[in-house]
């Protein structure tokens, strides 16, 4: 066969670190919760979870510390792969007010590669703002670095700003660029979206783009009619950033809002921003999810308002915005309820091409309340995936299945998908039980990215309490989902909140949950620390030449071969940096011998998986230095 060349260039998108391994469907089993209270034995609600490249496992959320109208607190904390506390970390805006109730909460966190970590969400100073939007940094060891603030002009006694998302992208010597979207309320200037950058440098509290945020382009001059960002993006070579919510405009009240920026200056780009009304109605379009593909396509899910109900939707742009490429709506005919879809994730095969499917969750209302919500949708037109028929597309799941349920349950708020098992994983809150008790509960499922099929599932009931003991998750970045290539499984990590009795007052804590291999799982021989290495099966097969890569390090260049023998039609090759985050993906390789080309990647090491039509054809590492 042809030797097939490849040269890299520097991208990034979320990845995961594997090493050579044959991929086995091991269901995951529950491996530890890791809960926090707070001394005052108040409401504690983690509303993020992340990881790094180690299997460290990182939360944020709020913390309250008042029984009357609540001093709350933002707390971030850390575990290790195996959930023991590393550090926990309560931050303060430094007012402290039992009777006033000043809101603080961390809404989003991300970990760079050196493990800072980073936070955004609100903070109250007692200054004559309200809740300003912050961004906080943290160093891996847990002590803070420094904490940012934006708010809009106060008017009036009121003026408050919240972040609501991040994304973070390391610059190759130049540390972390990180972007933050949110809101900013005043009575001058009523409600706007907005998003912000900050370098890896405090730079005396200034933000990126001469201190000056991104403003959604709504026209609705009231402070109390909200419009927020919700979503934010920045794509593989940090050349643009891309954000998702909703705007308010006086004629048409709420509409899906996603814009397109240049990341070094802010500027929005040519075709740019895309607003979505369903004009049949004028009435609440929102959208919650976004994600990219490799061609700077733009997908974003949320909903939109007819004269019955709510239907759940999918819109996808081009890079260079303009009018939508298509819209994909769904609506449970047989009862119009609300349907919502809540978060986004992709891409799959879904029985076809590599990536050509994306993947959307959330919830639908049906006659005996909610049922979660999950639909495969192809790319090219925005069709419900054909193949995905076990038994519809898109699937519902009911966790009571019988009568009526209690008024809010049975809702799907994050999914991730993982492309080396080729699982769609959601997390959401689900009566399981009869109405009377009622428990709600954390439920998890998995489902075949092909076919539909559902593959796993697992509720999670604090101490098995059920009577009135709440067990939920909050938002869309309550969960993660990362290939373990010791274990070949996936490792799912879910956060929210279980409500406990302490001495008689039932009040929530902070849950963090783990699943993971059990004990039939067939592991590789994994070093301690985290780190990925081959068993001894897989050590012989590569230094037989089935799989190798060499040189390896490598200064310029090096070749994957893989066995004669290895059937290679049209195969991806993907390579990810020690953060788990993707450098590199090409597509159409049909050779058993790659070159592979350093072209502009710095020194350090790198992992790679190479899949052919959805099949795993060999994973592993490589190290590049000079």
């Amino acid at each position: 066969m042809k030797m097939k060349t490849i040269n890299f260039t520097k991208a990034i998108l979320l990845g995961v670190a594997v090493c050579l391994t044959t991929i086995t469907m091991n269901a995951q089993v529950f491996k530890w919760a890791a809960p926090y209270n707070d001394s005052q034995n108040m409401d504690d609600i983690s509303m993020a979870v992340t990881t790094d490249a180690s299997g460290n496992v990182y939360v944020t959320g709020r913390s309250k510390s008042c029984l009357q109208s609540g001093d709350e607190e933002i707390v971030t904390r850390k575990y290790n792969a195996s959930g023991g506390l590393i550090w926990s970390q309560p931050y303060n805006g430094g007012f402290f007010n039992c009777n006033y109730g000043d809101f603080e909460q961390g809404n989003a966190i991300a970990v760079d590669a050196q493990g800072n970590v980073w936070v955004t969400g609100r903070t109250y100073q007692g200054t004559t703002y309200n809740e300003d939007l912050f961004l906080l940094k943290y160093n891996a060891a847990g002590t803070q670095q420094w904490i940012k603030f934006y708010h809009d002009v106060a008017s009036y006694g009121v003026s408050m700003a919240e972040g609501t998302c991040i994304a973070i992208y390391n610059t190759a010597g130049n540390g972390t660029d990180v972007y933050v979207g949110g809101k900013t309320v005043s009575t001058a200037n009523g409600a706007r979206g907005i998003v912000l950058k900050s370098d890896q440098n405090y730079n005396s509290g200034q933000w990126g783009w001469s201190n000056t945020p991104y403003i959604f382009s709504g026209n609705y001059p009231s402070y109390s009619y909200g419009q927020t960002a919700f979503d934010i993006k920045v794509d593989a070579s940090n050349t643009y950033v891309y954000v998702t919510g909703w705007v308010s405009n006086t004629s048409t009240l709420h509409d899906c809002f996603t814009a397109k920026l240049s990341a070094s200056t802010g500027a929005v780009q040519g075709g740019w921003p895309q607003t979505y009304n369903y004009s049949p109605t004028n009435d609440w379009e929102r959208s919650f999810a976004m994600i990219l593909d490799g061609g700077g396509n733009v997908y974003i899910a949320g909903y939109r308002t007819t004269s019955t109900n709510r239907d759940a939707i999918v819109i996808k742009y081009s890079t260079n915005g303009g009018p939508f490429v298509w819209i994909s709506p769904w609506n449970n005919n047989s009862f119009n309820g609300s349907d919502e879809y809540w978060d986004i994730a992709g891409f799959g095969p879904g029985g076809g091409g590599a990536g050509t499917v994306v993947y959307a969750g959330g919830y639908t209302g049906q006659s005996g309340g909610n049922d979660y919500l999950l639909a495969a949708i192809n790319i090219s037109n925005g069709s419900f995936l054909s193949s995905w028929n076990s038994p519809t597309n898109p699937q519902t799941y009911d966790g009571y299945a019988t009568g009526t349920e209690p008024a809010g349950t049975d809702k799907c708020k994050a999914i991730d998908y993982e492309p080396t098992t080729n699982r769609v994983y959601m997390t959401g809150f689900a009566n399981e039980t009869i109405p009377a008790p009622s428990s709600i509960n954390i439920t998890n499922l998995g489902y075949n990215a092909n076919n539909g099929a559902l593959v796993w599932r697992t509720t999670y009931d604090y101490n098995s309490d059920q009577i009135n003991q709440d067990d939920n998750v909050y938002g869309k970045y309550s969960l993660t989902a990362q290939y373990n290539a010791c274990y070949g499984v996936d490792d799912i990590y879910v956060t929210g909140a279980s409500r406990i009795d302490h001495s008689g007052n039932l009040n929530f804590d902070y849950i963090t949950l783990k699943y993971g291999c059990g004990s039939n799982c067939f592991p590789c021989s994994c070093p301690q620390g985290g780190g990925r290495m081959m068993n001894a099966e897989q050590q012989q097969e590569a230094e037989a030449g089935a799989v190798a890569v060499y040189p390896n390090p490598f200064t310029a260049s090096a070749v994957i071969r893989l066995s004669p023998e290895t059937k290679i039609s049209n195969a991806v090759l993907s390579v990810y940096d020690i953060t788990g985050r993707l450098v590199s993906s090409v597509n159409n390789i049909a050779s058993t011998t790659i070159v592979i080309d350093r072209g502009d990647l710095p020194d350090g090491m790198y992992f790679y998986k190479l899949i052919d039509n959805g099949n795993m054809i060999s994973n592993g590492k490589f190290v590049i230095t000079e």
